[in-house]
C-alpha cells in the first residue's frame, strides 16, 4: 500500500471496520494487481510490500480472495489485462462470496468503480461510492498551471499530460454517467463538497436522483505524530506530493525564487514522485535555468518515517495544490507543528480556514506565496510556537489523531445510508468492499 494519499486512508479504514461489526470481503481489481506486479519490476520490494498490508488487513478479520496472493505470486510482469479478464475474475469472485448487504467502493478511481458497479449489478445489491477526489473535472485545462516564461519549451510535456489526462476524463465521465442512470446506485459520498462541485457531480446527483453525503470526519493522522515536534528548524521549507503540474511542480521554482531573493540562505527540499520522466526533466531543466541547484533539492520517494521527521524540522510546508479534497499532508504538518502555505482553492477554504497556522493565498499569486514564506521564515520562535499550538489548532486535531475515530464515522455514514434505504430494516452486518 501506498505511504501517502487515498491507498493509506483506505487501508487504515478497513483494518478497523472488522471490530465494529463489519464483515467484510475485499475484491481487488486485476488491472491494480497487474499495476502492483510491473511496479515491482521497477522498484524491488513492492510486492513484498502490498503483501504484507493484506496480511495485516487479513489479520484484523477480512476475507483476501486466493486469486489476489495467487497473481502476486506469479509476477506476470509487463502482462495487459484485458476486459475480458476482469469480467471473468469479477463473475469468479461472485460465485465464491457470502451474501451482503451492499457494495462499497472507497475510491473513486476508474478499476475500483468499475469493478463496483459490476459487482452490484451481478449480485443485486445498491452501490455506494466514496469520493477522496474529483474523478473528473467540469473543464479540465492543463496548460493554466504552465509557467508563462517556459511556455514553448514546456509545450510538449502539457501536451502529453493533457491528452492523457483528457482521456482519463472522459472514460471516468461515462463511467459515473452509467453509474448514475444504473437503478442500484445508492449515494456518492465525499470527503469534502469539493469533488461534487469540481466535478459537477452535485448538479448530475440531483438530476438523476442520486443521494450525495458528506463524511463527517473524513481522514486522521497518527497522534504520536505531536511527539515529534521540534523547536529546532533546521530546514527552512520542504513539500512533498505527487509532483504533477496540479500540485503546482512547475510554480515551486519560481516561488523559491522570489523566496532567495529576501533569504539568499533558504532552503527548499522536495519529496515525492514524478509520474512521467518528461514532468521531472522539464522540472529540474527550470531548477537549472534559475541556478537554484544549490537552494531546491529533488530527494525522490522516501521512507515515511524520513520524511515525517523531514517535515517536523521545517519550518514551512510549502504546498501550492490546485486539485484537492482533503489534503492529508497538510493535517500530517499541524500534527509535527510546521506551519503551511498554500492556495485559497475550494477544499483548504472549506476545512482549514480557521486554523492559525494554514496560511492560504490566492490560487497562482507566486509573490504572495513567496512572501508569505519569507513572513514564516523570518517569525521569531514564540510567534512561531504560538501559531502552532492553540486551542483552536490542538481543537481541530483532537477528533482527527485516531484512525479508528474515521472508521466510526465511516461505518455511521454507511449504515445511514443503508437504513434511509430500507427504512425499517434491519441493521447491516456485512459489507462488501471493492478497494485498492
Amino acid at each position: 500500500m501506498d505511504s501517502v494519499g487515498g491507498a493509506k486512508r483506505s487501508f487504515n479504514i478497513l483494518r478497523h471496520l472488522p471490530a465494529l461489526g463489519f464483515d467484510i470481503q475485499l475484491y481487488v481489481p486485476l488491472t491494480i494487481l497487474s499495476h502492483v506486479v510491473n511496479k515491482d519490476a521497477l522498484e524491488k520490494g513492492t510486492v513484498d510490500i502490498v503483501k504484507d498490508s493484506l496480511k495485516k488487513l487479513e489479520s484484523s478479520g477480512i476475507v483476501i480472495p486466493d486469486y489476489v496472493y495467487a497473481y502476486l505470486e506469479d509476477r506476470k510482469y509487463g502482462k495487459k489485462i484485458t476486459e475480458k479478464d476482469e469480467v471473468e475474475c469479477v463473475r469468479n469472485f461472485v460465485s465464491s462470496c457470502y451474501e451482503a448487504d451492499m457494495v462499497y467502493s472507497p475510491h473513486e478511481n476508474y478499476e475500483n468503480c468499475h469493478s463496483a458497479l459490476y459487482l452490484s449489478q451481478l449480485l443485486k445489491l445498491p452501490l455506494v461510492v466514496l469520493m477522496q477526489l474529483e474523478p473528473f473535472n467540469k473543464k479540465y485545462n492543463v496548460f493554466k498551471y504552465m509557467p508563462r516564461d517556459y511556455r514553448l519549451s514546456l509545450f510538449p510535456v502539457f501536451l502529453f499530460h493533457y491528452y492523457n489526462s483528457w482521456k482519463m476524463d472522459r472514460k471516468n465521465k461515462a463511467l459515473y454517467l452509467r453509474m448514475l442512470k444504473a437503478k442500484n446506485l445508492l449515494c456518492l459520498a465525499s470527503v469534502s463538497q469539493a469533488p461534487l462541485i469540481e466535478s459537477g457531480l452535485d448538479y448530475l446527483c440531483s438530476l438523476y436522483n442520486v443521494k450525495t453525503r458528506i463524511h463527517e470526519n473524513p481522514v486522521a493522522a497518527d497522534g504520536l505524530l505531536t511527539q515529534l515536534r521540534s523547536d529546532v528548524k533546521g530546514n527552512d521549507g520542504v513539500c512533498y506530493a505527487r509532483l504533477v503540474p496540479e500540485k503546482g511542480i512547475f510554480e515551486l521554482p519560481y516561488i523559491w525564487q522570489r523566496v532567495n531573493q529576501a533569504i539568499p540562505e533558504a532552503k527548499l527540499q522536495i519529496f515525492g514522485p514524478f509520474l512521467s520522466r518528461r514532468t521531472k526533466k522539464a522540472f529540474l531543466k527550470i531548477v537549472n535555468k534559475l541556478n537554484l541547484q544549490k537552494n531546491v533539492s529533488y530527494n525522490g520517494f522516501v521512507s515515511e518515517e524520513n520524511l515525517r521527521r523531514n517535515v517536523a524540522t521545517s519550518k514551512v510546508f510549502v504546498y501550492p495544490t490546485h486539485s484537492d479534497a482533503f489534503p492529508l499532508s497538510i493535517l500530517e504538518s499541524i500534527f509535527v507543528g510546521t506551519s503551511i502555505v498554500t492556495y485559497d482553492i475550494p477544499a483548504i477554504k472549506e476545512i482549514y480556514s480557521d486554523l492559525t497556522n494554514v496560511h492560504a493565498v490566492k490560487e497562482f499569486d507566486i509573490n504572495a506565496m513567496a512572501n508569505q514564506i519569507i513572513h514564516i521564515i523570518k517569525m521569531s520562535d514564540t510567534e512561531y510556537r504560538l501559531e502552532n499550538n492553540n486551542p483552536r489548532v490542538n481543537s481541530f486535531l483532537q477528533p482527527r489523531s485516531s484512525w479508528e475515530n474515521v472508521a466510526r464515522a465511516e461505518a455511521n455514514l454507511l449504515l445511514n445510508i443503508l437504513g434511509e434505504n430500507a427504512g425499517s430494516r434491519k441493521q447491516p452486518t456485512s459489507l462488501r468492499k471493492d478497494i485498492i
